[in-house]
């Protein structure tokens, strides 16, 4: 037979060498499962730079508590002047319900509730704080607040409600009476010796007030 003719056949896995046989099987091993090659492959570093990052963690966390006792004891005061140039940034207590609303001399405090880090809003800002307590500087007096509650919407023509202003001198209790149904702070809007407040209570309260600045009390 002519030697062009002849058909040779691929070697049988017996016929191939130990150590090929041994790498092809290692490569179908990683194909199956590549994830725990890499696992095990990376799992020196990983024990490592993982207790260098535990560790890291853990000295931030013991040196985040002397922090706070320190601020604790300064009061962790925070004042936002509105009668400057620039602008503040002043911080949104977005959803964090308000427990007591009260005026002080030439000045409308908000109180709000315990606890209230645990809101989206504050706990990556300010971690260790329990409570706070927002003081607008009124720049003359009760004059100064502007109270506006959204009214009841017409079903009948389909009408949203409207907003009313209130008269605080004769109604005052409409804005101090609040709290006791449940009044969140949504956001606030910041201008030139004024701020514009909305709450969410039984319906939309917004508070439009005329301030020389904004003092955040924070307790810890």
């Amino acid at each position: 037979m002519h030697p062009l003719k002849l058909k040779i056949a691929p070697p049988s896995k017996s016929k191939l060498h130990p150590l090929t046989r041994f790498l092809s099987k290692l490569r179908l091993f990683a194909k199956k499962q590549s994830h725990r090659v890499v696992r095990l492959f990376f799992l020196p570093y990983f024990l490592l730079y993982g207790a260098r990052y535990d560790k890291m963690v853990l000295n931030e966390s013991e040196f985040a508590g002397p922090i706070c006792a320190e601020r604790s004891q300064k009061g962790m005061k925070e004042r936002y002047d509105l009668n400057t140039d620039t602008l503040p940034n002043i911080p949104t207590p977005h959803d964090c319900i308000i427990k007591e609303i009260r005026l002080d001399k030439k000045a409308l405090v908000f109180v709000f509730e315990d606890d209230i880090s645990y809101h989206d809003s504050i706990k990556h800002i300010k971690p260790c704080a329990r409570s706070l307590t927002m003081t607008f500087r009124l720049a003359d007096d009760i004059y100064d607040i502007s109270l506006y509650i959204r009214g009841k919407p017409n079903r009948i023509l389909h009408r949203a409600g409207a907003y009313r202003e209130i008269d605080l001198i004769k109604h005052g209790d409409k804005l101090f009476n609040l709290p006791e149904k449940r009044t969140e702070y949504l956001w606030h809007y910041v201008g030139y010796r004024s701020i514009i407040v909305r709450l969410c209570s039984c319906t939309d309260v917004v508070l439009a007030v005329t301030v020389d600045y904004v003092e955040l009390d924070w307790s810890v």
